[in-house]
């Protein structure tokens, strides 16, 4: 075999691995980001109908993080003014 074979069959493995490689991360990320992003929609729904208590407990220091923060304090403030406005 000559060098330019070898060498386009070793770049077509290392390709295919990193497109595996990116393949198979890319679903582990996106299932952590589904589960956050399912956790916040419920926690909307059940201040949709009423239950401000809901706390929503995600870690992280992105986006979503902020998102949730965000949700837990305007649930807590809606909550404060409904017994404000029911007293």
């Amino acid at each position: 075999m000559n060098l330019q074979i070898k060498f386009s069959i070793i770049f077509l493995a290392t390709s295919s691995y990193i497109i595996i490689i990116a393949g198979i991360s890319s679903i582990f990320v996106s299932r952590h980001l589904a589960k956050r992003i399912t956790l916040l929609r419920n926690a909307a729904n059940k201040i949709a109908v009423g239950d401000f208590t809901i706390k929503v407990d995600t870690s992280g220091n992105d986006e979503i993080h902020d998102l949730v923060k965000d949700i837990d304090m305007r649930a807590r403030m809606l909550s404060e003014n409904t017994q404000i406005v029911s007293q």
